[in-house]
């Protein structure tokens, strides 16, 4: 009788479905994925859960399909009111499943409420990337008379194959807070050896993994004076499983006259507290802690230049004692004493399954449906210059939450959030989906036009416009230097190629390159700037009027010549009579002198010998010679010193062994 049942579901499961309305959902039956993404090589559950509100279930079949190329299943996995009534589980062909249930009686009939059924896939390692799914089917639900339990439900439970991760577990850097590796770093190289002074009692690694890994230093406490400590650098590469170690042997100098205490002068737990008082001989003590304690520390305070090493942190199962040893090893490195804390952790109360969320709120913009703890899917938009998302959930009492990711992908795309919930009873879970889209970035403006130029000494010549490219303007001499306020158009940005400005008298271009906040549109405005030339009056004028009042030697002293009235513009030639009778003209312009100058200066006519004339050489000579000495005179010092010069002048010029008298 068993065997023809068996022979009959089968029958039943491989009969093509009825043409009939599929419901999407059901009231009492429901299907769910464990996760709705992964990589290749995790798994997850395929469940049916039956609520219970129809009563027993006489019958029902279960057809799944799925790609053979993206999946593996495992064998079902049955309810225990399965598996006590007629239940038979077959694989039709590559990638389709099916199971179809009967009861064997009234009293026997499966009720519920849980999970009736589970499927368990697996990702295969060379699973293409990329969206997919599995097909389920569920029909001929039947109470134990025979009557419709429910619509048939099928539905397409989405997965979502993420692209494989590097299997790369190298460093790219490893540096201690303190001395230095003796061998120069290399990510191949495995093994360094290093010292450090004995004061050094603990040590720091900064290292840089390869791209998506990370790394774990087994321990950061020196051994004593004189031993060698191993620092274990584990490298886990992005894929979770490659790993690799990098071993760094550091050795701690030793300590002349060190001690062999190896007490501990205090020990206090960071949770509870223990049950008896501590004393440095005391070696044994006692301790309960709450079952929500996972993870116990000590703070121990140990004898002068003394080590101490505690073995764990992690507690056991609830219920049950977990030793805690906390090794003490004296300055001198041999010396060692061990203390022992044993700790209870207490048994929990009864725990919940409820794995839903009373809130969720995303940090940046908002959902576009109303939260509900029963909905499991949202959808939302935040902008381009939003480039992670985190959330703020409230999970139900005594359960925890976690979020897979913050990061957005690029603008105009779609990024899945993923947030897992966990109950109190650390079984139950259920994933909310929250899918965000990235608006697209506007196209950057192509305005690479000023809005403003304002030099900061003096204006344009030409009033500004956007539109115009060419400036000109003018500075006095006492400018060496000159910058501008500018104001480029939004998002543009622009460079002037100098500030200094040339030589008097000269013309120097700036020019201003505005690049748009597209970075490509250029344009350039250009401004020359003349600066005026070095204004010379008090020196000119003082030398114009040295010359006119020089006068050269003759047969008799003239008197001083006068300067012309300061009233009148215009040059006259002026002259002063030398010996011989020959005039050395000099011009002077009447008013050079203002009105705080001082007279001219006079150079004084002296006679030449009696019965001596002067030759025309000499008359050329002491003329320019006067009039140049009397100028520098007035520019550079005293009278008296260039008069000593020009007297020196002439008699080294008369004393000349060719100099022929007249």
């Amino acid at each position: 009788m068993r065997r023809l049942l068996a022979g009959l579901l089968l029958a039943l499961l491989l009969m093509p479905a009825p043409l009939r309305a599929v419901a999407a959902e059901t009231p009492s039956f429901s299907v769910a994925l464990s996760a709705c993404e992964g990589r290749g090589g995790s798994a997850f559950d395929l469940t049916l859960d039956y609520s219970g509100s129809q009563g027993p279930v006489g019958a029902f079949a279960f057809w799944v399909s799925f790609d053979p190329d993206v999946f593996t299943c495992q064998p079902v996995r049955l309810a225990g009111g399965l598996r006590e009534n007629y239940t038979t589980a077959v694989t039709l062909e590559e990638g389709k499943a099916a199971v179809a249930y009967t009861q064997k009686s009234t009293a026997l009939a499966y009720r519920g409420p849980g999970t009736a059924l589970t499927y368990r896939f697996s990702v295969r390692e060379d699973a293409p990337e990329g969206p997919c799914g599995i097909q389920v089917r569920l029909g001929q639900a039947l109470s134990p008379l025979g009557d419709e339990l429910c619509p048939d439900m099928e539905r397409l439970l989405p997965y979502e194959v993420l692209a494989p991760v590097s299997r790369e577990a190298s460093l790219y850097s490893l540096t201690p807070d303190q001395g230095q590796l003796d061998q120069d770093f290399s990510p191949d190289q495995l093994f360094y050896t290093m010292s450090v002074p004995y004061s050094v009692k603990s040590l720091t690694f900064t290292a840089v993994p390869a791209q998506g890994a990370t790394c774990r230093v087994n321990r950061k406490n020196l051994g004593a004076g004189g031993s060698d400590t191993e620092f274990k650098i584990t490298v886990t590469a992005a894929d979770g499983k490659t790993q690799q170690v990098y071993v760094v042997s550091v050795h701690r100098e030793e300590k002349e006259a060190l001690s062999g205490d190896a007490s501990l002068q205090e020990l206090v737990p960071d949770i509870g507290q223990l049950d008896q008082v501590f004393l440095p001989e005391r070696l044994a003590y006692t301790m309960s802690v709450p079952y929500g304690t996972k993870e116990l520390h000590f703070t121990a305070t140990p004898a002068e230049g003394a080590v101490c090493r505690v073995n764990r942190k992690t507690l056991e199962a609830a219920g049950s004692e977990t030793g805690f040893q906390i090794t003490v090893t004296a300055a001198d490195g041999k010396t060692r004493q061990v203390y022992r804390v044993d700790v209870y952790r207490e048994l929990p109360d009864a725990l919940e399954s409820d794995a839903s969320l009373l809130d969720l709120r995303p940090d940046a913009g908002a959902f576009e449906q109303d939260f509900s703890a029963e909905r499991l899917h949202y959808t939302m938009r935040v902008p381009y210059s939003t480039t992670a998302v985190t959330f703020t959930a409230v999970p139900a009492q005594g359960a925890s939450f976690r979020v897979d990711r913050k990061n957005l992908g690029a603008g105009g795309s779609t990024t899945g959030f993923a947030i897992t919930v966990t109950a109190a009873d650390g079984k139950t879970k259920q994933v909310y989906q929250v899918d965000v889209y990235r608006e697209e970035k506007e196209a950057a403006s192509g305005d690479a036009s000023l809005l403003a130029l304002v030099p900061d000494t003096g204006s344009l010549d030409q009033a500004f416009s956007p539109g115009q490219l060419e400036y000109t303007m003018s500075v006095p001499f006492s400018v060496k230097s000159l910058t501008f306020q500018t104001e480029p158009a939004p998002g543009a940005t622009c460079r002037v190629n100098r500030k200094n400005l040339g030589a008097g008298g000269s013309d120097t271009e700036f020019i201003f390159t505005v690049t748009a906040a597209d970075g490509k549109t250029k344009q350039t405005y250009r401004v020359m700037v003349h600066r005026g030339q070095e204004v010379q009056g008090n020196t000119s004028s003082k030398a114009g009027n040295a010359a006119a009042a020089v006068k050269t030697p003759g047969p008799e002293k003239s008197p001083t010549a006068s300067p012309s009235p300061r009233t009148s513009s215009s040059p006259k030639p002026s002259s002063s009579p030398v010996a011989g009778g020959v005039p050395v003209p000099v011009e002077v312009e009447s008013g050079a002198l203002g009105e705080a100058d001082a007279p001219p200066f006079e150079l004084p006519v002296e006679e030449l010998p009696p019965g001596k004339e002067a030759s025309r050489e000499e008359t050329w000579v002491y003329g320019v010679s006067a009039a140049v000495l009397g100028a520098a005179a007035l520019l550079s010092g005293p009278a008296a010193k260039w008069l000593e010069k020009w007297r020196a002048l002439r008699d080294s010029k008369s004393d000349r062994p060719d100099h022929k008298e007249r």
